[in-house]
């Protein structure tokens, strides 16, 4: 939430657009938020060599070999100051809908 990447890369493309949550991975905690603005793909090894310094993954190999070929465009990342705790649904993988807060 730096701002140093800008793309997060996923094996397929989305629709949604706008503001979401950021989780941080098994902890039940929104910890920011950013606007997805785009979806870049597929990419290809010279695309993806090309676009480091946005992804910011050092294997590009293992990252064509798993087929993370999607950049998921993020605009405006920002940390919250207090996480916010939030339920994860049985199996919720790449969203969740959270209700909002009151």
């Amino acid at each position: 939430m730096t701002g140093e990447k800008t793309w997060e890369l996923r094996t397929k493309p989305t629709n949604v657009r706008g503001a979401v949550g950021l989780i941080r991975a098994g902890s039940g905690l929104i910890v920011g938020e950013a606007k997805l603005v785009d979806v870049v793909g597929p990419l290809d090894e010279g695309s993806l060599r090309s676009a480091k310094n946005l992804h910011r993954a050092d294997d590009i190999e293992a990252i064509v070999r798993n087929r993370w070929l999607y950049g998921w465009v993020f605009e405006g990342a920002r940390c919250y100051v207090e996480a916010v705790r939030y339920r994860h649904p049985p199996g919720a993988v790449v969203w969740v809908r959270t209700e909002p807060s009151p």
